[in-house]
Protein backbone atom coordinates (compact mmCIF):
# COMPACT_ATOMS: atom_id res chain seq x y z
CA UNK A 1 0.00 0.00 0.00
CA UNK A 2 1.28 3.48 -0.87
CA UNK A 3 2.33 5.88 1.93
CA UNK A 4 -0.52 7.94 3.42
CA UNK A 5 0.84 11.22 2.03
CA UNK A 6 0.97 9.76 -1.48
CA UNK A 7 -2.52 8.34 -1.10
CA UNK A 8 -3.81 11.73 0.04
CA UNK A 9 -2.46 13.46 -3.07
CA UNK A 10 -3.75 10.66 -5.31
CA UNK A 11 -7.15 10.83 -3.67
CA UNK A 12 -7.51 14.59 -4.22
CA UNK A 13 -6.53 14.17 -7.87
CA UNK A 14 -8.92 11.22 -8.19
CA UNK A 15 -11.90 13.18 -6.86
CA UNK A 16 -11.11 16.13 -9.14
CA UNK A 17 -10.89 13.73 -12.08
CA UNK A 18 -14.09 11.99 -10.96
CA UNK A 19 -16.04 15.23 -10.88
CA UNK A 20 -14.64 16.28 -14.27
CA UNK A 21 -15.72 12.93 -15.75
CA UNK A 22 -19.19 13.28 -14.23
CA UNK A 23 -19.62 16.79 -15.60
CA UNK A 24 -18.55 15.64 -19.07
CA UNK A 25 -20.86 12.62 -18.86
CA UNK A 26 -23.85 14.75 -17.89
CA UNK A 27 -23.24 17.26 -20.68
CA UNK A 28 -23.55 14.34 -23.11
CA UNK A 29 -26.22 12.23 -21.39
CA UNK A 30 -28.71 15.05 -20.80
CA UNK A 31 -28.88 16.29 -24.43
CA UNK A 32 -28.82 12.69 -25.67
CA UNK A 33 -31.85 11.91 -23.52
CA UNK A 34 -33.76 14.85 -24.99
CA UNK A 35 -32.70 13.93 -28.53
CA UNK A 36 -33.89 10.33 -28.16
CA UNK A 37 -37.08 11.16 -26.26
CA UNK A 38 -39.45 11.33 -29.27
CA UNK A 39 -37.99 8.35 -31.12
CA UNK A 40 -37.36 5.37 -28.83
CA UNK A 41 -39.02 3.67 -25.87
CA UNK A 42 -38.05 4.62 -22.32
CA UNK A 43 -36.06 1.46 -21.63
CA UNK A 44 -34.30 1.63 -24.98
CA UNK A 45 -33.43 5.29 -24.40
CA UNK A 46 -32.11 4.58 -20.91
CA UNK A 47 -30.07 1.69 -22.26
CA UNK A 48 -28.38 3.92 -24.85
CA UNK A 49 -27.73 6.68 -22.32
CA UNK A 50 -26.55 4.10 -19.79
CA UNK A 51 -23.91 2.79 -22.18
CA UNK A 52 -22.52 6.30 -22.58
CA UNK A 53 -22.57 6.89 -18.82
CA UNK A 54 -20.97 3.55 -18.02
CA UNK A 55 -18.17 4.14 -20.57
CA UNK A 56 -17.11 7.21 -18.56
CA UNK A 57 -16.91 5.05 -15.43
CA UNK A 58 -14.75 2.50 -17.26
CA UNK A 59 -12.38 5.28 -18.28
CA UNK A 60 -12.44 6.66 -14.72
CA UNK A 61 -10.76 3.65 -13.11
CA UNK A 62 -8.03 3.14 -15.70
CA UNK A 63 -5.51 5.74 -14.44
CA UNK A 64 -5.67 4.48 -10.85
CA UNK A 65 -6.79 0.85 -10.56
CA UNK A 66 -5.81 -2.15 -12.59
CA UNK A 67 -8.64 -4.60 -13.22
CA UNK A 68 -8.08 -8.13 -14.47
CA UNK A 69 -11.07 -10.32 -15.38
CA UNK A 70 -9.57 -13.78 -14.88
CA UNK A 71 -12.58 -15.72 -16.12
CA UNK A 72 -16.01 -15.17 -17.64
CA UNK A 73 -18.45 -18.07 -18.02
CA UNK A 74 -21.44 -15.85 -18.87
CA UNK A 75 -21.83 -15.50 -22.64
CA UNK A 76 -24.66 -12.98 -22.80
CA UNK A 77 -26.59 -10.75 -20.42
CA UNK A 78 -30.21 -11.33 -21.46
CA UNK A 79 -32.63 -11.78 -18.54
CA UNK A 80 -29.67 -11.94 -16.18
CA UNK A 81 -29.24 -10.67 -12.64
CA UNK A 82 -25.56 -10.21 -11.85
CA UNK A 83 -24.93 -10.82 -8.14
CA UNK A 84 -21.73 -9.13 -6.91
CA UNK A 85 -19.90 -9.23 -3.57
CA UNK A 86 -19.39 -5.89 -1.86
CA UNK A 87 -16.24 -4.94 0.05
CA UNK A 88 -15.34 -1.45 -1.15
CA UNK A 89 -16.51 2.00 -2.20
CA UNK A 90 -15.16 1.36 -5.69
CA UNK A 91 -17.00 -1.93 -6.35
CA UNK A 92 -19.64 -0.28 -8.59
CA UNK A 93 -16.92 1.25 -10.78
CA UNK A 94 -14.95 -2.00 -10.98
CA UNK A 95 -17.97 -4.21 -11.59
CA UNK A 96 -19.37 -1.92 -14.28
CA UNK A 97 -15.98 -2.01 -15.99
CA UNK A 98 -15.75 -5.81 -15.71
CA UNK A 99 -19.25 -6.25 -17.20
CA UNK A 100 -18.77 -3.64 -19.96
CA UNK A 101 -20.00 -3.49 -22.73
CA UNK A 102 -23.05 -5.14 -21.18
CA UNK A 103 -25.29 -2.38 -19.90
CA UNK A 104 -26.88 -3.31 -16.58
CA UNK A 105 -29.36 -1.37 -14.52
CA UNK A 106 -27.93 -0.98 -11.03
CA UNK A 107 -29.69 -1.02 -7.68
CA UNK A 108 -28.57 1.98 -5.62
CA UNK A 109 -29.57 4.27 -2.78
CA UNK A 110 -32.06 6.91 -3.85
CA UNK A 111 -29.91 9.59 -2.19
CA UNK A 112 -27.12 8.89 -4.69
CA UNK A 113 -29.31 10.15 -7.52
CA UNK A 114 -29.27 13.60 -5.92
CA UNK A 115 -25.48 13.86 -6.21
CA UNK A 116 -24.72 16.54 -8.82
CA UNK A 117 -23.85 15.28 -12.30
CA UNK A 118 -22.98 11.69 -11.36
CA UNK A 119 -26.26 11.04 -9.56
CA UNK A 120 -28.20 12.79 -12.31
CA UNK A 121 -26.59 10.45 -14.83
CA UNK A 122 -27.68 7.44 -12.72
CA UNK A 123 -31.24 8.69 -13.04
CA UNK A 124 -30.99 9.35 -16.78
CA UNK A 125 -29.54 5.85 -17.26
CA UNK A 126 -32.57 4.31 -15.57
CA UNK A 127 -30.80 2.81 -12.58
CA UNK A 128 -33.16 1.62 -9.86
CA UNK A 129 -33.33 3.47 -6.54
CA UNK A 130 -34.11 2.18 -3.07
CA UNK A 131 -35.35 5.09 -0.94
CA UNK A 132 -34.29 4.75 2.69
CA UNK A 133 -35.73 6.54 5.73
CA UNK A 134 -34.36 7.32 9.21
CA UNK A 135 -36.18 4.35 10.70
CA UNK A 136 -34.25 1.18 11.66
CA UNK A 137 -31.02 3.16 12.06
CA UNK A 138 -31.33 4.60 8.56
CA UNK A 139 -32.27 1.33 6.86
CA UNK A 140 -36.02 1.77 6.84
CA UNK A 141 -37.55 2.12 3.37
CA UNK A 142 -40.04 4.62 2.05
CA UNK A 143 -43.50 3.12 1.78
CA UNK A 144 -44.15 1.69 -1.67
CA UNK A 145 -40.64 2.41 -2.98
CA UNK A 146 -39.42 -1.20 -2.83
CA UNK A 147 -42.47 -2.65 -4.59
CA UNK A 148 -42.21 0.06 -7.26
CA UNK A 149 -38.51 -0.66 -7.77
CA UNK A 150 -39.10 -4.43 -7.97
CA UNK A 151 -41.89 -3.91 -10.48
CA UNK A 152 -39.56 -1.86 -12.68
CA UNK A 153 -36.85 -4.53 -12.32
CA UNK A 154 -39.32 -7.22 -13.44
CA UNK A 155 -40.27 -5.09 -16.44
CA UNK A 156 -36.61 -4.77 -17.43
CA UNK A 157 -36.01 -8.52 -17.19
CA UNK A 158 -39.05 -9.22 -19.37
CA UNK A 159 -37.44 -7.05 -22.04
CA UNK A 160 -34.14 -8.96 -21.71
CA UNK A 161 -32.27 -6.16 -19.94
CA UNK A 162 -29.79 -7.23 -17.23
CA UNK A 163 -29.70 -6.01 -13.63
CA UNK A 164 -26.71 -5.71 -11.27
CA UNK A 165 -27.18 -6.23 -7.53
CA UNK A 166 -25.03 -6.35 -4.40
CA UNK A 167 -26.99 -9.09 -2.57
CA UNK A 168 -25.20 -8.44 0.74
CA UNK A 169 -26.86 -5.02 0.76
CA UNK A 170 -23.99 -3.23 2.49
CA UNK A 171 -20.20 -3.30 2.22
CA UNK A 172 -18.46 -5.80 4.45
CA UNK A 173 -15.89 -4.63 6.98
CA UNK A 174 -14.23 -8.06 6.88
CA UNK A 175 -13.18 -8.66 3.24
CA UNK A 176 -11.45 -11.96 4.12
CA UNK A 177 -14.31 -13.24 6.25
CA UNK A 178 -17.42 -15.07 5.03
CA UNK A 179 -19.79 -13.36 2.65
CA UNK A 180 -22.61 -11.62 4.48
CA UNK A 181 -26.19 -12.89 4.44
CA UNK A 182 -27.84 -12.30 1.07
CA UNK A 183 -31.06 -10.31 0.86
CA UNK A 184 -33.82 -12.48 -0.67
CA UNK A 185 -35.66 -9.90 -2.83
CA UNK A 186 -33.89 -10.35 -6.16
CA UNK A 187 -33.57 -14.09 -5.75
CA UNK A 188 -37.33 -14.26 -5.40
CA UNK A 189 -37.70 -11.99 -8.44
CA UNK A 190 -35.35 -14.22 -10.47
CA UNK A 191 -37.49 -17.27 -9.72
CA UNK A 192 -40.75 -15.48 -10.57
CA UNK A 193 -39.41 -14.06 -13.84
CA UNK A 194 -37.43 -17.11 -14.92
CA UNK A 195 -34.21 -15.09 -14.92
CA UNK A 196 -30.64 -16.29 -14.67
CA UNK A 197 -28.32 -15.37 -11.81
CA UNK A 198 -24.71 -14.79 -12.79
CA UNK A 199 -22.32 -14.73 -9.80
CA UNK A 200 -19.55 -12.11 -9.87
CA UNK A 201 -16.70 -11.77 -7.38
CA UNK A 202 -14.18 -8.97 -7.00
CA UNK A 203 -11.07 -9.21 -4.81
CA UNK A 204 -8.52 -6.63 -3.60
CA UNK A 205 -11.06 -3.80 -3.94
CA UNK A 206 -10.92 -3.32 -0.14
CA UNK A 207 -7.33 -2.13 -0.67
CA UNK A 208 -8.29 0.13 -3.57
CA UNK A 209 -10.78 2.16 -1.51
CA UNK A 210 -11.53 0.97 2.01
CA UNK A 211 -14.94 1.12 3.65
CA UNK A 212 -13.96 3.61 6.37
CA UNK A 213 -11.23 5.45 4.46
CA UNK A 214 -11.75 8.34 2.06
CA UNK A 215 -8.32 7.78 0.53
CA UNK A 216 -7.82 5.61 -2.53
CA UNK A 217 -4.86 3.36 -3.25
CA UNK A 218 -3.38 2.30 -6.63
CA UNK A 219 -3.74 -1.49 -6.71
CA UNK A 220 -4.74 -4.22 -9.13
CA UNK A 221 -8.13 -5.82 -8.52
CA UNK A 222 -9.34 -9.15 -9.83
CA UNK A 223 -12.76 -10.21 -11.04
CA UNK A 224 -14.35 -13.50 -11.98
CA UNK A 225 -17.75 -13.89 -13.66
CA UNK A 226 -19.26 -17.30 -13.07
CA UNK A 227 -21.60 -19.61 -14.94
CA UNK A 228 -25.24 -18.47 -14.89
CA UNK A 229 -27.62 -20.30 -12.57
CA UNK A 230 -31.15 -20.86 -13.86
CA UNK A 231 -33.42 -19.63 -11.08
CA UNK A 232 -36.47 -21.27 -12.69
CA UNK A 233 -35.10 -24.72 -11.80
CA UNK A 234 -35.49 -23.98 -8.07
CA UNK A 235 -38.63 -24.36 -6.00
CA UNK A 236 -37.18 -22.67 -2.91
CA UNK A 237 -35.72 -19.17 -2.56
CA UNK A 238 -33.69 -20.37 0.42
CA UNK A 239 -32.07 -23.13 -1.63
CA UNK A 240 -31.29 -20.73 -4.47
CA UNK A 241 -29.69 -18.25 -2.07
CA UNK A 242 -27.65 -21.00 -0.41
CA UNK A 243 -26.36 -22.30 -3.75
CA UNK A 244 -25.42 -18.84 -5.07
CA UNK A 245 -23.75 -17.99 -1.75
CA UNK A 246 -21.73 -21.23 -1.93
CA UNK A 247 -20.71 -20.64 -5.54
CA UNK A 248 -19.60 -17.06 -4.85
CA UNK A 249 -17.68 -18.19 -1.75
CA UNK A 250 -15.79 -20.73 -3.84
CA UNK A 251 -15.17 -18.26 -6.67
CA UNK A 252 -13.88 -15.64 -4.24
CA UNK A 253 -11.47 -18.15 -2.70
CA UNK A 254 -10.18 -19.06 -6.17
CA UNK A 255 -9.76 -15.41 -7.09
CA UNK A 256 -7.92 -14.62 -3.85
CA UNK A 257 -5.59 -17.56 -4.55
CA UNK A 258 -4.95 -16.29 -8.07
CA UNK A 259 -4.15 -12.76 -6.86
CA UNK A 260 -1.79 -14.06 -4.14
CA UNK A 261 0.01 -16.19 -6.72
CA UNK A 262 0.46 -13.13 -8.93
CA UNK A 263 1.91 -11.13 -6.02
CA UNK A 264 4.44 -13.90 -5.32
CA UNK A 265 5.41 -14.28 -8.98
Amino acid sequence: MAPKSVRTVLSVLFFVFLMAMWVCAFTICAPLTLLLLPFVSRHRRQNIVGRVWRSFNVFLISPLWGLKVIGCETKDSKRTIFMINHASNCDPFLAASALYPWECKWICKGSLMKVPFGGWCLSLAGDLAVHFTKEKDGWGTKKGSVSSMMSEAASLLREDYPIAVFPEGVRTTDPFGPLQTFKPGFFDLAMKEGARISPVVITNSHEAWGVHDWRVNPVTCYCKIGKPIEASTYDSVEKLIADVHAVMTRMRSETFSYSRAKLKA
